[in-house]
C-alpha cells in the first residue's frame, strides 16, 4: 500500500474550509447551550480545529465506535465509549469525519435522539460522493465532496497509521 501523491486535499485547503464552516455553523446555531459531541478517533483533528473557530460552547463530549477492519467496514458497530453529558433538550452538533454508507453515523444519531435533545445537527469533515448506500442520512454541514477512495491522514486513519499526517491522501492497496 502508499500514498498516492500529491495529496487528495492539503491542510491549507482543510484549514480554509474549516473556517467557512465555522462561519456557517456560528450563523445559523446558537452557541447557547450547544452540546458538541465528536466521533472518536477520526474527526478529532476536524473537531479541534472547528471548535477554536466557533463561539464558547457548553460541552465537548465523544461517542467512539468502530466498524472498520483493514480498509473495509466489518458491517458490525462496536461501541467503545459512549457520551456522558446530559443533552436532553439541548442542541447537539455531531462532528464526525466522513460519511460513507452511513450505517454508523445512522447508528449514532439514532442513539442520540434516544436521549432526547432539542435538535441534532451533524458536520462531516468528507462526504463520499456515493455515500448513503445503506441509510439516507444528510449532514447539514460538509467540508468536501470526495470520490469513493480510501482516504488516510487529518484524523483519518487505516489501522490506527497515517491518522498524524496533516494533509489528506487517498491510500492505495496493492
Amino acid at each position: 500500500m502508499q500514498l498516492r501523491e500529491p495529496p487528495l486535499i492539503t491542510y491549507n485547503s482543510i484549514q480554509k474550509r474549516v473556517q467557512e464552516l465555522a462561519f456557517q455553523i456560528s450563523s445559523e446555531i446558537s452557541s447557547d447551550n450547544l452540546q458538541v459531541i465528536i466521533v472518536l478517533k477520526g474527526a478529532m483533528f476536524f473537531a479541534s480545529d472547528l471548535l477554536k473557530s466557533l463561539p464558547p460552547v457548553s460541552s465537548v463530549d465523544f461517542f467512539k465506535v468502530c466498524s472498520y477492519r483493514g480498509n473495509s467496514s466489518s458491517g458490525e458497530i462496536e461501541v467503545q465509549y459512549l457520551p456522558t453529558d446530559n443533552i436532553s433538550g439541548k442542541k447537539v452538533l455531531l462532528i464526525e469525519d466522513i460519511l460513507d454508507t452511513g450505517k454508523t453515523t445512522s447508528f449514532i444519531l439514532n442513539w442520540l435522539c434516544t436521549q432526547g435533545p432539542q435538535m441534532i445537527r451533524l458536520c462531516v469533515l468528507l462526504k463520499k460522493i456515493k455515500s448513503q448506500t445503506v441509510t439516507h442520512i444528510n449532514a447539514d454541514y460538509v467540508g468536501f465532496e470526495v470520490e469513493d477512495r480510501f482516504v488516510v491522514g487529518y484524523g483519518m486513519d487505516f489501522n490506527n497509521m497515517y491518522r498524524n499526517l496533516k494533509d489528506i491522501y487517498v491510500l492505495e492497496f496493492d
